[in-house]
C-alpha cells in the first residue's frame, strides 16, 4: 500500500498533476487516477487515520482481492495437502470437489486455488542456516562426473572417480581421483585429505555411501566398522548427513559443483593414461583454485586456511593410518573363515565363533573382545585354504600329516611282508584320506596281534596272495599262518608196531593169497 500512500502524499500535499506523479513514481496514469478516483469515492480524511493499516487499506482500495482473500480463507490447505498425497490425485479434480460444496460461496477460479495452494505449500517449508566454524567439520563427497583413463597396456579405457573434501570454516577444497568408491578407495582418500590440510577436524560429514555407512537411519545410522576405525585413529566424530537430504552438506555439494566447473572441465580435453598423471593435473588446478579470490568475502580459500582455519585443527599422528578392512566373520565347524573369497584357519576349540577381522595389504588378523587370536599372511587365491598346522585337532593333524612315505617307512619297521602288504594296498587307493584309513587299518591290526604276528600274517598273505585288511584279520582269527607254520616244522611221522595194526603188508599177503587159490 505504498503506492497508494505516495500517489495521495504527491497529489493532495504537493499538488502534483497525474503526469507528474507518473515521472516521479513510475506508476502509470491509469493507476493513479484509479487511485484518486477511489480515495474521493471512499470519502476518506488526509492525512489518513494512523487506525488505517496497509491491511485495512488494501481492502478498501482493491474489494476484489478482499473478496478473494475472504473465500480463500475457507479453502482447507492441510485437507488439499493431504489429499495430494493419495495417488491419482490433481489439484483440478480437488478444485471441482471443492466448488461443488457450494457453488456461490466456493466460487474460486482454479489458477487462483492452485496460486493459494502453491504459496501455503512453500509456506510450510523451513530451513535452518548452519553457521560455519572453524575447524569444526570436513564434508566429503564424490562427484558424479568421472574422468577417462587410456590403459596404454591393454588398450582399455577406465574410469576414475573424483573424491572432494572440504573444511566447513575456510572452504579450502581437496580433490583426487581414486579407482572405485569402495572402502580401500575411500579410506586412502581421507588420509589423503588429512594430510592436505594439516591437520583433523572434529568431526566428518559424509554421505550415505556404503563405504561409511551400512545402514541408513535418521538418528543412529549403522556406521561402516572400518571407517570407524579410521575416525578412531584420527580422533574425529563420523557424522552423517541424512539419506536425501543435501541440505546437511551444502558446502560439499557446492565444492562438488566447483570442481567440475574449475577443475574437470579444463581438464576435458587432456588424455590421461595413468592414474599418478591424473592426480598431478588435478593438484595443480587446485593448487590455482584455493588461491582464488572470493567474490563476497575477503582473501582466497588458502588464506582463510592459512590464518584461521589450520590453528584450530588436531594434529595429525606421527604415523598416517594403515589402510585396513574391517568387519565380522563365522567360523564354521571346519575352524575356518572366509575373508575375501579366502579360507583362513582359527583354532578348533574356537569353531562356530564370532571374530572381528582386519584386512590390511599384506595381512589378516582376527579378533576378539580387542585381543588377536590369530594373523595369517593375506593370500590372493580365491576359493584357497590357509590353515595353520596347530589349529588343527590332533586328529586332524594326523590326517593332514599323511603320506605314502612316511605309511611305507612304518610297515618296513616291521618286515618285508608288511610293507609290501602295505604298498599293493595303497597302489588300490584314490587320494590322501583313503590311505589314510588304509594305515590306520594296518596300524590296528598290529597293534592287536604285535609286530611279529603281523609279520607272519603278511607273510602268509603274500605267499598264498592274499590282499585286504579284512581277510588280514580272517588270516589273524583263524590262525592259518600258524597252522602252516606248524605244518612246516612238524617232523615226518612213523607207524607203530601193533598186532591190533594192519600196515600195508597185511594187505598185501592177503591179496596174494586170494590169487592163488582156484575160483569156485
Amino acid at each position: 500500500m505504498r503506492i497508494v500512500r505516495d500517489v495521495l502524499k504527491y497529489h493532495l500535499d504537493k499538488g502534483y498533476s497525474q503526469r507528474r506523479i507518473e515521472l516521479v513514481t513510475g506508476i502509470s496514469r491509469k493507476t493513479i487516477n484509479r487511485i484518486i478516483q477511489t480515495y474521493k469515492e471512499l470519502g476518506l480524511p488526509w492525512p489518513l487515520p494512523a487506525e488505517l493499516d496497509d491491511e485495512l487499506l488494501d481492502h478498501k482500495f482493491n474489494p476484489h482481492k478482499r473478496l478473494v482473500d475472504e473465500k480463500s480463507n475457507l479453502l482447507d490447505l492441510n485437507y488439499i495437502d493431504e489429499e495430494m498425497k493419495k495417488p491419482g490425485a490433481t489439484l483440478a479434480e480437488l478444485h471441482v470437489e471443492w466448488q461443488s460444496v457450494d457453488p456461490e460461496e466456493h466460487r474460486l477460479d482454479y489458477s487462483t486455488f492452485c496460486r493459494k495452494y502453491r504459496k501455503w505449500k512453500k509456506s510450510q517449508k523451513l530451513s535452518m542456516r548452519s553457521e560455519a566454524r572453524y575447524g569444526e567439520a570436513a564434508y566429503v563427497d564424490y562427484s558424479g562426473k568421472k574422468v577417462v583413463i587410456h590403459d596404454q597396456d591393454s588398450g582399455e579405457i577406465l574410469t576414475a572417480e573424483i573424491f572432494v573434501g572440504v573444511l566447513g570454516g575456510s572452504q579450502y577444497v581437496y580433490a583426487e581421483a581414486s579407482w572405485s568408491q569402495r572402502i580401500v578407495d575411500f579410506l586412502g582418500s581421507h588420509v589423503n585429505m588429512f594430510e592436505y590440510f594439516g591437520g583433523v577436524p572434529q568431526s566428518i560429514v559424509p554421505d550415505n555411501l556404503k563405504s561409511a555407512v551400512i545402514k541408513a537411519y535418521r538418528h543412529d545410522p549403522t556406521m561402516n566398522e572400518s571407517y570407524l576405525q579410521l575416525c578412531r585413529y584420527y580422533g574425529t566424530t563420523p557424522w552423517p548427513a541424512r539419506a536425501g537430504k543435501p541440505k546437511d552438506k551444502p558446502h560439499v555439494e557446492m565444492s562438488v559443483l566447483l570442481v567440475q566447473r574449475w577443475i574437470l572441465f579444463r581438464l576435458r580435453n587432456r588424455k590421461f593414461f595413468t592414474m599418478a598423471e591424473l592426480n598431478r593435473a588435478i593438484r595443480e588446478l587446485l593448487e590455482e583454485f584455493n588461491h582464488r579470490k572470493f567474490q563476497k568475502r575477503n582473501g582466497t580459500r588458502f588464506s582463510c586456511w592459512l590464518a584461521e582455519e589450520k590453528p584450530l585443527l588436531m594434529p595429525l599422528p606421527d604415523q598416517p593410518y594403515e589402510l585396513a578392512e574391517w568387519g565380522k566373520v563365522r567360523a564354521g565347524p571346519d575352524y575356518l573363515v572366509l575373508i575375501d573369497e579366502h579360507r583362513y584357519s582359527v583354532p578348533s576349540e574356537k569353531r562356530n565363533q564370532e571374530f572381528d577381522y582386519r584386512l590390511t595389504q599384506r595381512f589378516v588378523e582376527l579378533l576378539q573382545l580387542g585381543k588377536s587370536i590369530v594373523t595369517h599372511e593375506r593370500s590372493r587365491k580365491r576359493e584357497k585354504m590357509t590353515i595353520l598346522p596347530h589349529h588343527r585337532p590332533p586328529a586332524h593333524a594326523a590326517v593332514a600329516g599323511w603320506t605314502s612315505e612316511k605309511a611305507l617307512e612304518w610297515a618296513s619297521k616291521i618286515g618285508p611282508a608288511t610293507a609290501g602288504q602295505l604298498a599293493a594296498l595303497l597302489d588300490r587307493v584314490r587320494g590322501p584320506y583313503s590311505g589314510y584309513r588304509t594305515t590306520c587299518a594296518l596300524q590296528a591290526i598290529a597293534k592287536s596281534c604285535g609286530e611279529q604276528r603281523m609279520e607272519s600274517v603278511c607273510s602268509y598273505a603274500g605267499e598264498n596272495h592274499v590282499l585286504g585288511t579284512a581277510r588280514l584279520r580272517d588270516i589273524l582269527n583263524k590262525g592259518l599262518d600258524l597252522l602252516e607254520r606248524e605244518n612246516s616244522s612238524s617232523p615226518a611221522t612213523t607207524l607203530l608196531e601193533h598186532k591190533n595194526i594192519r600196515g600195508a603188508s597185511y594187505y598185501e599177503q592177503v591179496l596174494s593169497h586170494n590169487e592163488g587159490e582156484p575160483s569156485k
